[in-house]
């Protein structure tokens, strides 16, 4: 009856229905209470589920009864990982692999606790703690393999440290990405389904400025398997990107056509007349993103790069933003219908001369709004959850002087700008 319900729980695990293997686990406990196993596979369940206090009472019963159980210390590491508790995470997979010194995963796990390291910025202040980090990563990542050569998963985590070197290290980027897709090749040799691998094979190809690839690859990792939350997302983060730098140049373009146009019609009355049509022109330029990336993709499509599926993830994606270009279009002919009528001491310079002064406000409130987005983005990057919390506080005053100077820099620009 035991190994019923053990079957059945390691088949529901498979398939993501966890509260059903969990109530198998518990049945199996609830026929041997002291059952090393069913705690194991509880406490992974939880681990899953994020109930991570939970699954470390289940962990301390087996090392209580099983002491050298090496899984049990190798969930105990995952679980402290997610509770941003890394002392104890590598603590855990050390004692892991003293127990199974030749495990595979293992030293898988001892290279993820390394790699997660290496990102912590409050601990690793220099660049040759990174990359002493990312070494050890290397050497068990390399020693996982070198135990099981037909493990996609060993794979996966060499590539995945080969891709953080070739951020760090980056005189030896391009060497580092092409041992990442190389290890990436022969996981997917091994197992052409692999999802995870997939993923980061689209993350590799993007990195490589390889764009077209990268879609391709993300793709077929989404029709492997579409409710998976890292093809979801590297789908939706190639679809941001391509659609951020289509904004920008948009931008770009409505900021200079309006400027050329305004300096060529409003001479006498330039900045006046100029500023809330060029301010509004940008913001229209980079609503514009939608179409461009639509044309792009359209265009790509006819050259065989993209297919139908990525289209359709495009589409999906557009819904929330399509409205705002037509809106900001009917603005921004209303407002050059107002430069254009508006003549001296009438209402409509009145009203001109009010949206000049709004425009100059919000030009500082941008300014605001994207100095404190990137600093808060930063700090929550870089400082927040670090295992050094005094490091992290002064990074982060560190980082404010920084936006204090362009604030600064930005505000003083702007007073530049005449009074009306």
């Amino acid at each position: 009856m035991t190994s019923n319900h053990f079957q059945r729980g390691k088949q529901l695990i498979e398939l993501g229905r966890l509260d059903a293997a969990k109530t198998e686990f518990a049945s199996m406990l609830a026929e041997d209470p002291r059952s090393s196993t069913a705690h194991c596979y509880l406490a992974y369940v939880l681990y899953l589920q994020s109930q991570h206090d939970e699954a470390m009472k289940h962990l301390q019963t087996v090392f209580a009864e099983d002491p050298h159980n090496a899984w049990a210390y190798r969930i105990a590491s995952s679980v402290m990982r997610r509770k941003n508790q890394l002392k104890k995470a590598e603590n855990y997979a050390r004692t892991a692999l003293s127990y199974e010194p030749d495990g595979v995963y293992e030293h898988i796990n001892m290279s993820i606790v390394h790699l997660v390291y290496s990102e912590d910025q409050t601990s690793m202040l220099l660049r040759r703690q990174v990359l002493d980090r990312l070494k050890l990563a290397r050497e068990h990542a390399e020693k996982a393999l070198s135990l099981d050569p037909a493990e996609p998963d060993a794979y996966h985590q060499a590539a995945l440290v080969e891709l953080r070197l070739s951020g760090v290290d980056t005189r030896k980027k391009a060497p580092h990405l092409q041992q990442a897709q190389t290890y990436l090749d022969e996981g997917l040799r091994l197992q052409a389904d692999h999802t995870t691998l997939l993923v980061l094979k689209s993350q590799i190809h993007d990195a490589q400025s390889q764009r077209n690839q990268s879609i391709q690859v993300a793709m077929d990792a989404m029709r492997n398997d579409p409710q998976n939350a890292r093809a979801q997302g590297q789908v939706q983060a190639l679809l941001d990107d391509m659609s951020r730098l289509n904004g920008w140049a948009g931008a770009g373009l409505f900021v200079a056509v309006t400027a050329k146009l305004t300096a060529y019609m409003f001479e006498e009355w330039g900045w006046i007349k100029a500023l809330p049509l060029c301010l509004l022109g940008g913001i229209l330029g980079y609503s514009s993103r939608i179409w461009l990336t639509q044309l792009e993709i359209q265009r790509r499509k006819k050259q065989g790069n993209i297919t139908a599926p990525f289209e359709t993830a495009f589409n999906q994606w557009k819904k929330p933003y399509q409205r705002a270009f037509p809106i900001l279009l009917a603005f921004y002919l209303l407002f050059w219908t107002l430069a254009l009528l508006a003549q001296p001491h009438t209402r409509l310079m009145e009203l001109q001369n009010l949206l000049y002064e709004l425009s100059r406000i919000l030009l500082l409130a941008g300014l605001v709004v994207v100095l404190g987005q990137g600093y808060i983005r930063n700090v929550r990057n870089r400082v927040v959850g670090g295992q050094n919390r005094l490091v992290g506080f002064l990074q982060a005053l560190w980082m404010l002087r920084i936006v204090l100077v362009l604030g600064a820099l930005g505000f003083y620009l702007v007073t530049l700008l005449p009074d009306t």
